[in-house]
């Protein structure tokens, strides 16, 4: 029996996103995934180096925003972004999920809370659009 859920949100034009649960029944976490091509602006000597940063990076701007009442500290962050592909000129595919154990019972069916996670996902996409140093964002591999 299929208990899981995902619900699209609208976060960016250049990233697709939607939030999640395994198990909407007893919702012990939630996850948020988001994707898009993700284009070097410069090069760098290290791909792997630059991957794992930016995945600490995101860890740890997600650790500030989440709701400490509704969600434990516990954060998975799975970026996947293959360093070995990675080059200049060259747009990759990247996803990221993120997962959050819940503290307190939280329903899915519950715009408010979906409306905050997706509040607080637009904020860190938006934070990483003008900060990141290492990529440029698209929403679709070839130039439109």
């Amino acid at each position: 029996m299929k208990t899981g859920k995902t619900i699209p949100i609208t976060v960016h034009p250049k990233f697709k996103a939607h939030i999640g649960t395994v198990d909407s029944k007893t919702l012990k976490s939630i996850y948020v995934q988001f994707s898009s091509w993700a284009k070097p602006i410069k090069e760098y000597d290290c791909w792997r180096c630059v991957v794992k940063n930016f995945r600490k990076l995101l860890k740890t701007r997600v650790t500030n925003l989440i709701d400490k009442t509704k969600f434990k500290d516990n954060i998975i962050v799975d970026l996947d972004l293959r360093s070995s592909g990675v080059a200049v000129g060259k747009k990759s595919f990247m996803k990221c999920e993120m997962t959050f154990f819940t503290s307190s019972r939280l329903n899915l069916k519950d715009t408010k809370t979906i409306y905050k996670i997706e509040e607080k996902t637009r904020k860190l996409i938006n934070e990483e659009l003008k900060d990141n140093e290492y990529f440029s964002f698209h929403s679709s591999k070839k130039e439109k």
